[in-house]
């Protein structure tokens, strides 16, 4: 079940400037607005200025999700409710359908060599990442589990004849049966 913030009173709350996360252990972790953001790239302290948006409020696998706003671009952090724990993804998450597993995909289609797909594996404490691949002619992918251990890799190419992006299946990922790690099938 994923929740959101009405859905979460009392674990998720909004105080001007500043999101805090009630943990399972009652201790609090909480991300702040950068003041003035979005008026220039870096604060006065040289980070990037950054905003944050509560998503969602995934309850089975106990984590919360929020969205990072950049002055320019976003990501995402999941952090563990238990622990307080995060990670930084480059976009929201999507889980296998036992809910062990999640993917990621950065997809650029200016800019190929920043493509990145990530299989991350939820443990008690935090997600760890299990897996990456970086394609090297998929600028445009869309990705999709077809089970627990598979992925479907479609790409979008642009057709003059359409008129659109029509997607179609470039590549299957599988978890490989012995030992970690997952193979890719298709052309890259």
């Amino acid at each position: 079940t994923w929740l959101s913030l009405a859905q979460v009173k009392g674990k998720v709350a909004r105080h001007e400037g500043e999101l805090t996360f009630r943990l399972k252990n009652g201790r609090t972790v909480s991300r702040k607005d950068t003041p003035g953001e979005f008026e220039s790239y870096n604060d006065a302290s040289g980070k990037p200025n950054r905003s944050h948006t509560f998503s969602q409020y995934f309850e089975k696998q106990g984590y919360y999700l929020v969205q990072v706003h950049y002055y320019e671009g976003s990501s995402f952090e999941l952090i563990n409710a238990t622990t307080g724990i995060a990670v930084e993804l480059f976009d929201e998450p999507v889980f296998s359908p036992d809910r062990r597993r999640f993917l990621v995909v950065s997809a650029d289609d200016y800019d190929p060599a920043t493509n990145e797909i990530q299989v991350w594996t939820i443990a008690p404490t935090n997600a760890l990442k299990e897996w990456v691949y970086k394609p090297q002619n998929w600028p445009w992918v869309i990705v999709k589990w077809i089970d627990s251990s598979a992925i479907d890799v479609f790409y979008r190419e642009w057709s003059k004849e359409r008129g659109e992006y029509p997607a179609k299946l470039v590549a299957r990922i599988k978890k490989n049966q012995k030992g970690n790690g997952w193979t890719v099938s298709g052309k890259d």
